[in-house]
């Protein structure tokens, strides 16, 4: 599936982000990634027809953080790589304040809170390191931490497969004819109206047996 999705994602002019030259990052995207690749398989093979996969993976496009398509080689969902790398390293700079969850008690008297992390520190650039968290930070918090970003990152992932699972990303490819980034197009003269842009985006998704 991993082919897959470089072949597809390639068609929406974007790039497949290569996984194994992040570091310790990488372990966080590939074990979530393919998470969402069982999860998704999961639904495919309880409520379509046989072989229906949706192509998951991260892409280094920065115009976006996720999206969902569809075209003639069937679905996809890609998510920036920007998305889990920036969600990791605000939730680990928020728990490194003392007056978040003080219950954990882990810092001494001469803990000094970090700097808050600018928006520009939070907008992970693929030519740069991201900034790595500084000073005590206790396993409890770590994992923490850890699991705020896997929570965060399902909430991702499950909107875009509520697009794929509720029609959205075929709608308007099928009406209007268009077909790349549906969703993000910021063409105001794409003929949707009001209530098509909220349906995309804003309709409730209730995803069984995933």
């Amino acid at each position: 599936m991993a082919a897959d999705f470089e072949k597809m994602i390639g068609k929406y002019r974007k790039a497949s982000g290569d996984l194994d030259g992040f570091g310790p990052w990488s372990t966080l995207l590939k074990g979530t990634r393919d998470r969402f690749m069982r999860l998704s398989d999961a639904r495919s093979a309880a409520h379509a027809a046989p072989g229906h996969k949706v192509a998951i993976g991260y892409t280094e496009g920065f115009d976006f953080n996720a999206f969902a398509g569809t075209n003639a080689d069937g679905d996809i969902i890609g998510i920036c790589l920007n998305v889990p790398i920036s969600l990791a390293l605000l939730f680990n700079r928020t728990l490194m304040f003392k007056a978040v969850t003080p219950w954990l008690d882990e810092f001494n008297d001469s803990h000094v809170d970090p700097e808050p992390l600018t928006a520009d520190d939070l907008r992970f650039a693929m030519i740069r390191l991201p900034p790595h968290p500084t000073g005590k930070f206790g396993v409890i918090r770590t994992k923490l931490a850890i699991f705020l970003t896997h929570i965060a990152l399902d909430f991702v992932f499950f909107h875009e497969l509520g697009h794929v699972w509720n029609g959205h990303t075929s709608l308007v490819r099928e009406r209007y004819g268009f077909g790349a980034f549906p969703e993000i197009d910021a063409d105001k003269k794409l003929p949707l109206s009001a209530i098509d842009r909220q349906t995309l985006e804003m309709t409730p998704i209730v995803l069984q047996g995933v």
